[in-house]
């Protein structure tokens, strides 16, 4: 059976838009994959048909892209076998992108676009596109389950601007339900849920989980809330919503403290409100919670898949205890204690095996506070040899989605590419922090579809943010979705082939860190047809097949070189640090132990040297500490302009060596530019304290203790 959908684009262009079009042409228009995002200056592409290749029981989706000079109207109209394929179709909002996130954070390759598309809301009826911005159609195509593999066709007619072909090539492939890398995203029950449906908050909870999941995403909070019997706890309720899970799937559990309070009492018959290690009676409720939990979870066959997210009233408890310092791994140690010895596992946000400090200031190592290590990609990339060290002990590691995942101004095929760097690196969960956190300038919730110049991004654009209220998915949502669905391929192409050949091809398409990545548009998806023909045909990738090389530098420069340059302490300044030459490799290099009270400091004065035709700066940089280090790297040219290389995201791990390469681009958010042409100082510096506020409300800095870092030469490449 061949069905239409029949729709109108109306195109309501006034004078003066900036465009490509030529005068004669009313409409132009183009098809292009899924993983790019169109950007108001965006060229239009090749008016040839689109290939799709796609395994039964999984979405190929692609995007319709319209632009005109005039008002015009489109009648368009999707033709297609529906026996085999269900269509839908979106309507892509923009939403305007014009600052730059408060947060330290690089990645090199952010899109510098005034306005990107990200809310989709269901297409029926009149398509309205601004005058300076494209109109963009997102079309979803399943394949059912029943489909037979060969080739398809689906037409898009218009009335007035001709047609355009969508070829399908349907793969002897069935995508298996369970995804290989889990992405959890919390709901936020107790904040935006009441606020964008203050009448029927538990219905929309529902509609989220439900749109959630419709996408392969599991919730972080479940609308059934566990209740206390005279037989003990019911989690019937929760127990019924996870049924429907792919067996294997992480999922956070509900937890004993809800609405600033505990859902057991006191003697007194009144709800508990702070934690209390030291009240036998509230302590004996706790554990019974989670052996309650424990049972009712083992009996359902999913214990193995559970992770507890423990809060309580100090609010940063499994959620970066760190806030809290060294008191808040303690606690949480306490939480730990128990939920283990019930049987439970614990996952905890920005705790990593190593200690965050010196043990001596009271930080306690991960081991003692989770049994999952939840932290930034960053701080993965920096050391992943750190964790899997200890995933071969029997604990494992997540990343959070934050940055890479939910900002609207990452490209797509980054955003993409994190379920592919997660599967190289043997990493199984990635773990947003919020689903609907849609705020403005002072950090209140707003409705991007109703004022969407109040949006600020306070984690990036879309940080926490990856549903539109309705509620409705983003583009983004999509995109994890296309990576979750490589990631179910991947398996699959592991049970043929093997795991270390699913790994390393995994791998060797997003190499070294994600902060440098910038993946062509196309590299998943032509990985993702890969996988099929190897599927299909028996056959493992060829070695080496799309793998994209490290960036390779055709000149270079030594500009500080430890055996002459910079081979003399005079020449150094430091401040709350000690400088040493020891020998190395190639020579000697420089060892500075930094010891300040709050930091510490090394500086080179270069005189003044012209860095203008340079790409970037290396360094190879060794620590001799236990800890990570965080390092600011920063230059000043001769008026004083300061430049802060990579955003001073830049981590060491713990007796790890890196070559770190620091591109030489003007800071975004700097009014007065860097003179390329006149380097003059260096500075390198290290935190050894870290300050944050703690969940009530009160701004504390920790000691962190020193760290020894070995530097060896410095290079300019290009």
């Amino acid at each position: 059976m061949i069905r239409r959908f029949l729709l109108v684009l109306v195109l309501l262009i006034t004078g003066g838009a900036n465009t490509a079009l030529s005068q004669h042409d009313a409409v132009e228009w183009w098809l292009t994959g899924p993983t790019i995002k169109i950007t108001p200056d965006a060229a239009a592409a090749s008016n040839s048909p689109l290939e799709i290749h796609a395994a039964r029981q999984e979405y190929a989706p692609f995007q319709v892209v319209f632009r005109s000079r005039t008002a015009h109207s489109v009648n368009l109209a999707l033709d297609y076998p529906s026996e085999y394929f269900e269509v839908t179709l979106y309507e892509e909002t923009y939403l305007p992108t014009l600052m730059r996130s408060e947060d330290e954070f690089f990645a090199q390759n952010l899109i510098q676009a005034p306005a990107l598309p990200d809310g989709l809301s269901p297409l029926d009826g009149n398509l309205e596109i601004n005058p300076e911005l494209p109109g963009v159609v997102w079309v979803d195509v399943f394949v059912k389950k029943d489909t037979p593999a060969g080739d398809y066709e689906l037409t898009i007619n218009t009335d007035t601007a001709g047609s355009r072909q969508v070829f399908i090539r349907v793969y002897p492939v069935d995508m298996p339900l369970k995804a290989a890398v889990d992405v959890i995203i919390p709901v936020g029950e107790e904040w935006s849920v009441p606020f964008f449906a203050p009448e029927s908050p538990q219905a929309f909870h529902r509609a989220i989980n439900k749109l959630l999941l419709d996408h392969y995403i599991i919730p972080g909070d479940w609308v059934s809330q566990p209740r206390y019997t005279p037989t003990g706890w019911d989690f019937s309720g929760f127990i019924q919503e996870i049924q429907n899970l792919p067996v294997g799937t992480k999922f956070l559990t509900p937890i004993p403290y809800v609405g600033e309070q505990y859902l057991f009492e006191d003697p007194m018959g009144v709800p508990y409100t702070y934690t209390d290690f030291n009240n036998s009676s509230f302590v004996l409720q706790l554990k019974d919670y989670f052996v309650d939990l424990a049972s009712a979870l083992r009996a359902a066959g999913r214990l193995e898949d559970a992770l507890v997210y423990p809060t309580d009233e100090t609010r940063w408890l499994a959620d970066e205890p760190i806030h809290n310092g060294p008191q808040g791994f303690q606690h949480l140690a306490q939480w730990t204690q128990i939920i283990r010895e019930a049987g439970l596992k614990v996952i905890a946000s920005w705790v990593y095996p190593a200690p965050i400090g010196d043990p001596a200031y009271g930080w306690l190592p991960g081991t003692a506070v989770a049994d999952n290590f939840h932290v930034h990609q960053d701080y993965f990339d920096a050391a992943p040899e750190h964790y899997q060290e200890y995933i071969d002990q029997g604990y494992d590691a997540s990343v959070y989605l934050n940055e890479y995942g939910d900002m609207i101004d990452m490209p797509a095929a980054i955003q993409r590419g994190l379920l592919w760097h997660a599967y190289g690196n043997n990493i199984h969960l990635i773990m947003g922090y919020a689903d609907m956190e849609w705020v403005n300038a002072t950090y209140d919730l707003v409705d991007p579809w109703k004022n969407p110049e109040l949006v600020v991004p306070k984690s990036g654009y879309g940080g926490g943010a990856l549903i539109w209220p309705g509620p409705f998915p983003s583009l983004r949502i999509k995109t994890l979705r296309e990576g979750i669905e490589d990631t179910r391929l991947l398996d699959l192409y592991a049970e043929a082939f093997g795991l270390e050949a699913a790994q390393g091809f995994a791998a060797c398409l997003t190499p070294g860190l994600l902060a440098d990545q910038n993946p062509p548009a196309n590299l998943f998806d032509d990985a993702h047809t890969a996988l099929l023909t190897a599927l299909a045909n028996n056959q493992a990738i060829p070695e080496g097949t799309l793998c994209l090389p490290a960036p390779a530098y055709e000149d270079q420069q030594v500009v500080l070189d430890m055996d002459s340059s910079g081979d003399s302490l005079r020449e150094w300044e430091f401040d709350g640090a000690e400088g040493q030459f020891i020998p190395s490799d190639d020579g000697s290099a420089l060892q500075v132990t930094f010891n300040g009270e709050s930091g510490g400091f090394a500086g080179f004065y270069f005189g003044e040297q012209d860095w203008s035709n340079w790409t970037a700066l290396q360094v190879t940089v060794t620590s001799d500490s236990p800890y990570f280090t965080l390092l600011d790297i920063g230059l000043s040219d001769d008026a004083g302009s300061y430049n802060l290389l990579r955003g001073g995201a830049i981590l060491i791990g713990p007796y790890t060596s890196r070559t770190i390469t620091m591109p030489l681009v003007q800071p975004l958010d700097e009014e007065k530019l860097f003179d390329w042409t006149t380097v003059e100082y260096m500075s390198i510096e290290v935190a050894l304290t870290t300050t944050w506020t703690n969940g009530f409300g009160e701004i504390n800095t920790y000691p962190l203790g020193t760290r020894t870092l070995i530097f060896d030469n410095f290079v300019l490449v290009r």
